[in-house]
């Protein structure tokens, strides 16, 4: 279920993934006058480089984890230590129209442009000891105020996202140390220090509850420590402490469990954890929820161009004030890729958070989801582009058809379609609990192995639903309904160059 990758890489953000290798040009470090060499990168896409617990890795048995780690990047060597030197530059320019309220009438039209890079180093000491540092850069076009809070859904406006604080400012995204072989035992490891989390269960879609990337924040990366062990067969054990943005402590445990060897792309992945989570912020409230749990289990099966994915949690504990958590909340889906002749593939999800119909009642049945990182929508749901989910605590269900279309067998020019249909799972404020619909297209060009380019757009029609929960041009909060939000359509169109190393 849960997965580590680097947040110095954006292959959290894309779902690429590199690993060069080649030419050798020698240089010198002066530190140490060691002579090392960087690889050019001319090979071709090939598997990250593996971390412990990871197939492949010393001690590992199961051959797809949950927690896992990104890698790739030029290797220096020397002296039998190794630098891994990676990053990425992530840039955008978006228009936006009718943002934040569904009212055409209202100049909320805007452009922007938006810049995230990273660079970072792994330095591998020995066999057992490695150590990861990662400076990170996060910025709007124009300015250091980013993400400003009155901003609407998108980059944090009436969420605990973004305040701007470290926008446009270089911070220190990364800095863990990754320990093998803890206390003698070859399948023991040990990772602390600041580090990108993310709990996912396959690499085609994003986290259903816990993801450092959420909201897309400045710092992307949590603190505090995670062990692992895989000494039994087929499974592996993943206790961890965390310390997340909001000043609340995340403790739990991961089992993953793989009965059945993979072979290629087949495979059955099994996972479940539990989490406690203290001092919990609720929206609408000025004091924090004492405790919360939330059970999660998870299943992804693959078997050739068929993939079926299910997950599922339950959340229990204290809100205060004699109130309990009650919230549930699941997701399933289908992919289909019509074999490897054929260009096309299609999917299918659905998804649903429970809501809180009674708040005078001793329960509040919201799946309280702050860290979700489920993107699959531009408006609706995408982290960095828009999120209007994020006006609501849980409450959400949604039912998406995707498909998609290579034009040649390397899959360097693609197009993708998705339609989403919303509504709430309890009405807000009495309204009807139809949220809208929302249809996408995704023009992607792998220009080469480091660099793609992506066109993007996408048309939001809001429903009832959209009108209670919506902050209008001069509310700031989501509280009550503004009058002057509408259901005009919501729009925005962009494009993106990545380029990663």
């Amino acid at each position: 279920m849960p997965q580590l990758r680097s947040a110095c890489h954006p292959s959290a953000l894309t779902g690429l993934m590199r690993q060069p290798g080649g030419r050798v040009l020698p240089v010198l470090i002066a530190s140490g006058l060691i002579a090392v060499g960087i690889a050019a990168d001319d090979g071709k896409f090939g598997p990250p480089v593996v971390a412990p617990g990871m197939p492949g890795a010393p001690g590992a048995t199961t051959t797809s984890p949950s927690f896992a780690e990104f890698n790739a990047g030029r290797p220096l060597l020397g002296s039998g230590r190794q630098v891994l030197v990676q990053g990425f530059l992530d840039v955008d320019t978006v228009q936006q129209d009718n943002y934040r309220d569904g009212e055409s009438s209202v100049g909320d039209h805007r452009g922007r442009g938006l810049l995230r890079s990273a660079l970072g180093l792994r330095l591998r000491l020995d066999e057992q000891v490695s150590v990861h540092l990662t400076i990170g850069y996060h910025a709007e076009a124009g300015g250091l105020a980013a993400n400003s809070p009155v901003d609407g859904p998108a980059n944090g406006a009436g969420t605990t996202g973004n305040s701007g604080t470290n926008t446009g400012t270089a911070i220190m995204q990364e800095a863990f140390v990754n320990l093998q072989e803890v206390l003698g035992f070859e399948t023991a490891g040990l990772k602390a220090g600041r580090m990108p989390v993310s709990f996912w269960l396959h690499d085609k879609r994003r986290s259903f509850l816990f993801d450092s990337r959420a909201d897309d924040r400045d710092l992307t990366s949590w603190d505090g420590a995670q062990a692992s062990y895989s000494g039994f067969e087929s499974f592996l054990i993943t206790p961890f402490v965390y310390r997340v943005p909001d000043s609340s402590g995340l403790t739990g445990v991961v089992i993953d469990w793989q009965p059945v060897k993979s072979s290629g792309d087949d495979r059955l992945f099994i996972t479940g954890s539990w989490n406690l989570q203290r001092d919990v912020p609720v929206k609408g409230l000025s004091r924090r929820g004492k405790s919360l749990t939330s059970w999660y289990a998870g299943l992804d099966y693959r078997q050739g161009d068929v993939g079926l994915w299910a997950e599922f949690a339950k959340q229990t504990g204290q809100q205060g004030d004699g109130k309990r958590f009650n919230g549930y909340g699941g997701s399933i889906g289908l992919d289909l890729a019509m074999g490897p002749s054929s260009p096309f593939n299609f999917g299918i999800a659905i998804d649903w958070k429970s809501g809180d119909g009674s708040p005078g009642d001793d329960r509040n049945d919201a799946l309280i989801d702050p860290y979700e990182s489920i993107s699959d929508t531009y408006i609706v749901e995408h982290e960095k582009y828009g999120e209007i989910g994020r006006y609501l605590d849980g409450n959400l269900q949604a039912g998406k058809i995707k498909a998609g279309v290579a034009f040649d067998q390397q899959d360097t020019v693609r197009l993708d379609f998705i339609y989403a249909a919303y509504k709430t799972d309890k009405s807000v404020n009495g309204s009807s609990r139809w949220l809208g619909q929302e249809a996408d297209l995704t023009l992607t060009w792998h220009y080469n192995y480091n660099t793609s380019t992506k066109l993007f757009g996408g048309v939001y029609k809001p429903g009832s639903a959209f009108r209670a929960i919506a902050p209008g041009p001069n509310n700031g909060t989501a509280t009550t309904a503004p009058s002057e939000s509408s259901d005009d359509f919501i729009w925005m169109f962009g494009a993106n160059v990545l380029v990663e190393f």
